[in-house]
């Protein structure tokens, strides 16, 4: 079987199984057509997580692919320009076989030894590189969690790869973060042990491409903090974001977003307001002086003196502001009165 049939029978099945659409369905058997890989077309898009894939996979054609565990391999030899056979020795010192595309290999290699099924982009990222696979991801969470770190982004802009965690970046190695490894991670953190303390999210650009990560809830500090998320479950009053990082903006996407400012009145409470303005300042206070409940959000803390004028007024309202630290990212959050 080729790759575009192969690609044809997979697309079909997770189709089936409404994983993908009719018209991602499209978009993948093109890229396949025009010469991706199926692991590119698929997983490298953010179409299927791996995890997905290697169902999909074991389903149709009862071929189990597992991640490439680097650690446990020494590679002995392989055919230049052939990636679909590995020979490889295992911890105890035994040969193996480590099979990537099982369409231009079908059934056992005549050997003796264990064929194991994985995944092509793993054997690519391991040939490539002299360190573990995962080091630099390791290496990242380690280094971030110190400074309790709720929002990443990982990615390589103009060539070089950058890790940003809130106000603090730090330019790693050029070898560390290659632009063709960044569907890897997004995979990683989709599918694999990132995905227990992250939620990702790809951001191609023309000379950037990023995977911006947020903690997952329970590990956020405003997580512990009762009153903003008591205006979640009740609104009322004025929640004031100062400052808010990606994980905050998320929690507060399921409002309404006005963003015509004459329309306030009218628009279904709560709602979210982003006064860029002096107009669109007094625009949202006066909204907020009749008694419309909103999450307004502000990215510079300039609105901090409107809060003051509501609080004497007597609207009721919730600060959550973030303040830079040597620590990294500190939060308040406090209730304003007359």
């Amino acid at each position: 079987m080729s790759s575009p049939h192969w690609a044809r029978a997979l697309a079909q099945a997770a189709y089936e199984r409404g994983w993908l659409t009719l018209a991602a369905l499209k978009k993948a058997l093109l890229l396949v057509e025009v010469g991706l890989h199926p692991e590119q077309a698929f997983i490298g898009t953010g179409l299927l997580t791996a995890e997905r894939y290697a169902m999909t996979v074991e389903q149709l054609w009862q071929v189990r692919l597992q991640r490439l565990d680097v650690d446990s391999y020494t590679l002995q030899d392989r055919n230049e320009g052939d990636l679909s056979i590995i020979k490889a020795h295992d911890e105890a010192g035994n040969m193996m076989t480590l099979r990537t595309d099982v369409w231009a290999q079908p059934g056992e290699p005549a050997h003796s030894e264990r064929v194991i099924d994985v995944f092509r982009s793993d054997v690519l990222r391991w040939l490539r590189s002299t360190s573990e696979i995962d080091l630099s991801v390791s290496e990242w969470m380690e280094a971030w969690s110190t400074i309790d770190a709720t929002e990443l982004r990982l990615g390589v802009e103009h060539g070089r790869g950058v890790v940003l965690a809130g106000a603090e970046q730090a330019h790693l190695d050029d070898g560390c973060i290659k632009s063709e490894e960044i569907p890897a991670l997004q995979t990683w953190f989709e599918a694999g042990y990132g995905s227990r303390l992250w939620g990702a999210v790809r951001e191609p650009g023309l000379e950037s491409d990023w995977v911006e990560l947020v903690a997952r809830h329970d590990r956020h500090p405003l997580t512990k903090a009762a009153s903003w998320q008591q205006f979640l479950r009740q609104p009322t009053g004025v929640l004031y974001l100062s400052e808010p990082d990606a994980w905050l903006r998320r929690k507060v996407a399921v409002m309404q977003i006005v963003d015509d400012h004459r329309s306030m009145f009218s628009a279904v409470t709560p709602y979210r307001i982003h006064p860029l303005t002096k107009n669109e300042r007094e625009m949202a206070l006066h909204g907020a002086l009749a008694g419309k409940a909103m999450c307004w959000i502000d990215d510079t803390g300039e609105s901090l003196v409107c809060m003051r004028q509501l609080a004497k007024a007597g609207v009721p309202v919730t600060i959550v502001r973030s303040r830079p630290t040597l620590h990294g990212t500190g939060w308040e959050v406090y209730s304003l009165s007359v």
